[in-house]
Protein backbone atom coordinates (compact mmCIF):
# COMPACT_ATOMS: atom_id res chain seq x y z
CA UNK A 1 0.00 0.00 0.00
CA UNK A 2 1.27 3.01 -1.06
CA UNK A 3 1.38 6.12 0.86
CA UNK A 4 1.26 9.46 0.19
CA UNK A 5 3.39 11.35 1.69
CA UNK A 6 2.63 14.99 1.79
CA UNK A 7 5.72 17.27 2.33
CA UNK A 8 5.74 19.08 5.16
CA UNK A 9 6.28 22.72 5.37
CA UNK A 10 9.00 23.79 6.27
CA UNK A 11 9.03 25.90 9.72
CA UNK A 12 9.48 28.76 9.78
CA UNK A 13 11.68 30.49 12.76
CA UNK A 14 10.90 33.73 13.98
CA UNK A 15 13.91 36.01 14.54
CA UNK A 16 14.47 36.16 17.93
CA UNK A 17 16.02 39.22 19.88
CA UNK A 18 19.42 38.79 21.19
CA UNK A 19 19.14 39.44 24.82
CA UNK A 20 20.13 42.92 26.29
CA UNK A 21 23.46 43.25 27.64
CA UNK A 22 23.34 43.49 31.42
CA UNK A 23 25.50 45.76 32.60
CA UNK A 24 27.24 44.80 35.43
CA UNK A 25 28.09 47.57 37.85
CA UNK A 26 32.15 47.99 38.04
CA UNK A 27 33.48 46.53 41.15
CA UNK A 28 34.81 49.69 43.40
CA UNK A 29 37.88 49.06 44.47
CA UNK A 30 38.36 50.35 47.72
CA UNK A 31 42.07 52.65 47.97
CA UNK A 32 45.49 51.21 49.68
CA UNK A 33 45.72 52.56 52.34
CA UNK A 34 49.25 52.85 53.56
CA UNK A 35 50.63 52.07 56.51
CA UNK A 36 51.84 55.09 58.43
CA UNK A 37 55.57 55.42 59.17
CA UNK A 38 56.64 53.98 62.48
CA UNK A 39 56.41 56.70 64.86
CA UNK A 40 59.94 57.68 66.00
CA UNK A 41 60.51 58.01 69.75
CA UNK A 42 59.94 61.53 70.93
CA UNK A 43 62.67 61.35 73.60
CA UNK A 44 65.55 63.95 74.28
CA UNK A 45 67.08 62.74 70.87
CA UNK A 46 63.89 62.63 68.17
CA UNK A 47 64.43 65.01 65.57
CA UNK A 48 60.79 66.40 63.48
CA UNK A 49 62.61 66.17 60.14
CA UNK A 50 58.66 67.22 58.38
CA UNK A 51 58.11 70.23 60.91
CA UNK A 52 61.79 71.60 60.68
CA UNK A 53 61.34 71.80 56.49
CA UNK A 54 58.04 73.15 56.84
CA UNK A 55 57.27 77.10 56.67
CA UNK A 56 56.10 77.45 60.38
CA UNK A 57 59.30 76.06 61.25
CA UNK A 58 61.22 78.96 59.32
CA UNK A 59 62.35 81.93 61.15
CA UNK A 60 60.90 85.10 59.50
CA UNK A 61 63.68 87.83 58.66
CA UNK A 62 61.72 90.02 61.66
CA UNK A 63 61.71 87.27 64.24
CA UNK A 64 65.37 87.81 65.23
CA UNK A 65 66.34 90.90 67.32
CA UNK A 66 67.96 93.49 65.34
CA UNK A 67 71.61 94.43 67.65
CA UNK A 68 72.22 97.66 68.26
CA UNK A 69 75.77 98.58 67.80
CA UNK A 70 77.93 99.31 70.42
CA UNK A 71 78.51 102.69 71.17
CA UNK A 72 81.93 103.90 70.62
CA UNK A 73 83.74 104.01 73.80
CA UNK A 74 85.66 107.74 74.00
CA UNK A 75 88.73 107.77 75.12
CA UNK A 76 89.97 111.22 77.15
CA UNK A 77 92.38 112.74 75.84
CA UNK A 78 94.68 115.86 77.48
CA UNK A 79 97.05 118.16 76.08
CA UNK A 80 98.96 121.89 76.78
CA UNK A 81 100.65 124.74 75.00
CA UNK A 82 103.76 126.63 76.82
CA UNK A 83 103.23 130.17 75.45
CA UNK A 84 106.18 132.77 75.00
CA UNK A 85 107.47 135.23 72.60
CA UNK A 86 109.23 133.01 70.80
CA UNK A 87 112.41 135.03 70.72
CA UNK A 88 110.80 137.80 68.57
CA UNK A 89 108.45 140.59 69.07
CA UNK A 90 105.53 140.25 66.50
CA UNK A 91 103.02 142.54 64.63
CA UNK A 92 104.10 145.99 66.20
CA UNK A 93 104.18 144.29 70.26
CA UNK A 94 105.53 147.76 72.16
CA UNK A 95 108.95 146.42 73.92
CA UNK A 96 107.89 146.72 77.51
CA UNK A 97 109.37 145.38 80.44
CA UNK A 98 106.95 142.70 81.05
CA UNK A 99 106.94 139.39 78.63
CA UNK A 100 104.17 137.72 78.38
CA UNK A 101 104.41 133.97 79.10
CA UNK A 102 102.13 131.25 80.57
CA UNK A 103 100.37 127.83 80.69
CA UNK A 104 97.71 126.15 78.73
CA UNK A 105 96.03 122.71 79.31
CA UNK A 106 92.61 121.19 77.69
CA UNK A 107 90.99 118.19 78.37
CA UNK A 108 88.69 116.52 76.20
CA UNK A 109 86.37 113.78 77.90
CA UNK A 110 83.36 113.56 75.63
CA UNK A 111 83.45 114.58 71.81
CA UNK A 112 81.05 117.59 72.76
CA UNK A 113 83.23 119.49 74.56
CA UNK A 114 86.41 120.42 75.76
CA UNK A 115 87.76 122.08 79.32
CA UNK A 116 91.02 125.00 78.66
CA UNK A 117 92.42 125.93 81.48
CA UNK A 118 95.00 128.79 81.17
CA UNK A 119 96.93 131.30 83.56
CA UNK A 120 98.75 133.44 81.82
CA UNK A 121 101.25 136.60 83.27
CA UNK A 122 103.02 139.50 82.02
CA UNK A 123 99.73 141.13 80.61
CA UNK A 124 98.81 144.66 80.96
CA UNK A 125 95.22 144.89 82.57
CA UNK A 126 92.14 144.55 80.51
CA UNK A 127 91.47 142.03 77.49
CA UNK A 128 93.18 140.35 74.90
CA UNK A 129 92.44 138.32 72.46
CA UNK A 130 93.04 134.57 72.86
CA UNK A 131 93.19 132.39 69.86
CA UNK A 132 93.99 128.99 68.27
CA UNK A 133 96.41 129.56 64.69
CA UNK A 134 96.98 127.24 62.13
CA UNK A 135 100.61 126.71 62.16
CA UNK A 136 103.15 126.30 64.96
CA UNK A 137 105.99 127.57 62.82
CA UNK A 138 107.44 130.14 64.82
CA UNK A 139 110.48 130.19 62.56
CA UNK A 140 109.49 134.18 62.31
CA UNK A 141 108.46 134.35 65.94
CA UNK A 142 104.43 134.39 66.65
CA UNK A 143 104.04 136.17 63.16
CA UNK A 144 104.54 132.97 61.09
CA UNK A 145 101.70 130.96 63.11
CA UNK A 146 99.77 131.68 60.49
CA UNK A 147 96.00 132.77 60.52
CA UNK A 148 93.11 132.04 63.17
CA UNK A 149 92.46 128.10 62.37
CA UNK A 150 89.51 127.97 60.62
CA UNK A 151 88.97 125.19 58.20
CA UNK A 152 85.35 125.49 58.20
CA UNK A 153 85.73 129.15 56.31
CA UNK A 154 83.52 130.88 58.84
CA UNK A 155 84.04 134.77 59.10
CA UNK A 156 85.59 135.76 62.55
CA UNK A 157 83.16 136.15 65.89
CA UNK A 158 83.09 135.16 69.75
CA UNK A 159 83.02 131.79 71.47
CA UNK A 160 79.47 131.57 71.35
CA UNK A 161 78.64 132.43 68.06
CA UNK A 162 77.67 129.91 65.02
CA UNK A 163 79.68 131.85 62.92
CA UNK A 164 83.35 131.92 64.08
CA UNK A 165 86.12 130.34 63.15
CA UNK A 166 87.25 127.02 65.39
CA UNK A 167 90.01 129.18 66.99
CA UNK A 168 88.04 132.10 67.87
CA UNK A 169 87.57 132.40 71.96
CA UNK A 170 87.54 135.34 72.15
CA UNK A 171 89.36 137.37 75.70
CA UNK A 172 91.63 136.45 78.49
CA UNK A 173 91.50 139.67 81.33
CA UNK A 174 94.54 140.94 82.31
CA UNK A 175 94.39 142.19 86.39
CA UNK A 176 96.21 144.45 88.26
CA UNK A 177 99.11 142.07 88.68
CA UNK A 178 99.30 141.38 85.18
CA UNK A 179 97.60 138.04 84.64
CA UNK A 180 95.13 135.76 83.69
CA UNK A 181 93.30 133.02 84.70
CA UNK A 182 90.10 130.66 84.58
CA UNK A 183 88.74 127.90 83.06
CA UNK A 184 85.78 127.69 80.28
CA UNK A 185 84.76 124.99 77.56
CA UNK A 186 84.45 125.05 74.31
CA UNK A 187 82.25 122.85 71.82
CA UNK A 188 84.45 123.41 68.66
CA UNK A 189 87.95 122.45 70.04
CA UNK A 190 88.75 118.70 69.37
CA UNK A 191 91.73 116.86 70.41
CA UNK A 192 91.77 113.81 67.80
CA UNK A 193 89.83 113.59 64.74
CA UNK A 194 90.29 115.68 61.29
CA UNK A 195 89.71 118.76 63.40
CA UNK A 196 92.18 118.27 65.84
CA UNK A 197 93.91 121.51 66.93
CA UNK A 198 97.01 119.17 68.34
CA UNK A 199 100.24 120.86 66.54
CA UNK A 200 98.81 124.18 65.89
CA UNK A 201 99.18 127.30 68.12
CA UNK A 202 97.72 129.08 70.82
CA UNK A 203 98.21 132.82 70.40
CA UNK A 204 97.97 135.83 73.20
CA UNK A 205 97.09 139.06 71.49
CA UNK A 206 98.11 142.81 72.80
CA UNK A 207 94.45 144.36 72.01
CA UNK A 208 90.84 143.10 72.71
CA UNK A 209 89.36 141.02 69.92
CA UNK A 210 86.08 142.79 69.09
CA UNK A 211 84.47 139.33 68.29
CA UNK A 212 83.42 140.26 65.02
CA UNK A 213 81.54 143.59 66.04
CA UNK A 214 84.05 146.16 65.10
CA UNK A 215 85.62 148.07 61.80
CA UNK A 216 85.77 145.82 58.85
CA UNK A 217 86.42 148.52 56.35
CA UNK A 218 89.65 146.61 55.51
CA UNK A 219 88.55 142.36 54.65
CA UNK A 220 91.94 141.50 53.88
CA UNK A 221 92.89 141.04 57.34
CA UNK A 222 96.44 143.43 56.69
CA UNK A 223 95.24 146.69 58.43
CA UNK A 224 94.51 145.88 62.42
CA UNK A 225 91.39 148.43 63.55
CA UNK A 226 89.94 147.66 60.19
CA UNK A 227 89.58 143.96 59.76
CA UNK A 228 86.84 142.33 62.21
CA UNK A 229 85.85 139.64 60.24
CA UNK A 230 89.03 138.55 59.68
CA UNK A 231 91.18 138.58 62.95
CA UNK A 232 89.00 140.85 65.71
CA UNK A 233 91.25 143.51 65.62
CA UNK A 234 92.73 142.12 68.23
CA UNK A 235 96.39 143.69 67.33
CA UNK A 236 99.93 142.09 67.45
CA UNK A 237 100.41 138.97 68.71
CA UNK A 238 102.45 138.72 72.06
CA UNK A 239 102.77 135.11 73.29
CA UNK A 240 102.40 131.79 71.54
CA UNK A 241 102.93 127.90 71.37
CA UNK A 242 102.53 124.91 70.18
CA UNK A 243 99.86 122.41 71.41
CA UNK A 244 100.85 119.31 72.10
CA UNK A 245 99.40 116.03 73.53
CA UNK A 246 99.80 114.57 76.91
CA UNK A 247 100.30 115.92 80.30
CA UNK A 248 102.63 119.09 80.78
CA UNK A 249 105.89 118.91 82.51
CA UNK A 250 106.08 119.73 86.15
CA UNK A 251 108.27 122.39 87.04
CA UNK A 252 110.34 121.50 90.08
CA UNK A 253 108.17 123.19 92.72
CA UNK A 254 105.20 120.94 91.67
CA UNK A 255 106.99 118.15 91.95
CA UNK A 256 108.03 118.49 95.65
CA UNK A 257 103.94 118.95 96.56
CA UNK A 258 103.33 115.30 94.75
CA UNK A 259 105.56 114.01 96.28
CA UNK A 260 104.78 115.46 99.55
CA UNK A 261 100.85 114.36 98.64
CA UNK A 262 99.36 117.61 98.27
CA UNK A 263 97.95 118.72 95.37
CA UNK A 264 100.19 119.91 92.26
CA UNK A 265 100.33 123.82 91.99
CA UNK A 266 99.33 125.63 88.70
CA UNK A 267 103.02 127.32 88.49
CA UNK A 268 103.44 129.09 84.95
CA UNK A 269 106.98 130.96 86.28
CA UNK A 270 109.10 127.87 84.98
CA UNK A 271 106.70 126.72 81.55
CA UNK A 272 109.28 129.14 78.88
Amino acid sequence: MSCCCMPSKAVEEEPTEAPAEVEVPAQQVPPVEEAPPPEEPRGCCAVDYAHMNSEESQPSASSEPELEPEPAIFEPISAYCEVAPQGKRCNGASEGEMVCKGLITLHQDTPELCEIRYKITGLEVGEHGFHIHEFADFSEGCKSAGPHYNPHLRQHGGPDDEERHVGDLGNIVGNADGEAEGVFEDKLIKLSGEFSVIGRSFMVHEDPDDLGLGDDTDPSGKINGQCSKVTGNAGARIACGEIMIGEPPLAPAELEQEDSGGPPTFNVGNTV
